[in-house]
């Protein structure tokens, strides 16, 4: 299992979303999976991984901003980004959406955000955030689930990636069996 943060990326169709910009739709999937008829990875059966994520907070925005965009190999049935306020451990989810995928089903990529945070309404998943990247220290926990809603990979980073991963171990138990990578 791997966990990659990629600065910049070439040879990718990575494309970009701008905030209110209504981007085309997914192909439809019409292969088999491929991705996910078993992998080499025995924390892993189903070859279903994170590979790239790119992204975090934008404090230079008003109001700041966070964005993420991961790159899975297989196709997956999602994934989840959780925010944690490391001070007092308030924590938010906020689901990425299926940007682009591979008809054949050898990867997924998904995006979230720009999400602004600091806002009132304080919280609304996948578009405001109560929690704020400039004056709070946060940790940012991403969850893979495969096609059978199994997690298959996480990662963690920001001010305490412990932290974040015990928060995600108390969430999905069998991220204990694994663990997280470091980010």
């Amino acid at each position: 299992m791997r966990l990659l943060v990629i600065v910049a990326m070439t040879g990718c169709r990575l494309g970009i979303v701008e905030f209110g910009a209504v981007p085309d739709p997914p192909p439809p999937r019409t292969g088999t999976g491929a991705g996910n008829n078993g992998g080499d990875d025995p924390q892993d059966p189903t070859g279903t991984q994170l590979d790239v994520l790119l992204g975090g907070c934008n404090d230079a925005a008003l109001p700041p901003t966070f964005s993420f965009e991961a790159l899975t190999t297989g196709w997956s049935d999602g994934v989840v980004l959780h925010v944690l306020r490391t001070a007092d451990r308030a924590h938010e989810v906020h689901p990425l959406e299926l940007a682009d995928t591979d008809p054949g089903g050898t990867w997924d990529q998904w995006k979230i955000g720009p999400v602004l945070m600091g806002q009132l309404p304080p919280y609304e998943p996948g578009t405001t955030s109560a929690l704020d990247c400039v004056g709070d220290a946060l940790s940012y926990g991403l969850i893979l689930y495969s096609d059978d809603e199994r997690v298959t990979d996480c990662g963690v980073l920001g001010a305490d990636p412990d932290a974040a991963e015990d928060l995600l171990v108390q969430l999905h138990p069998s991220i204990s069996q694994f663990g997280c990578q470091r980010l």
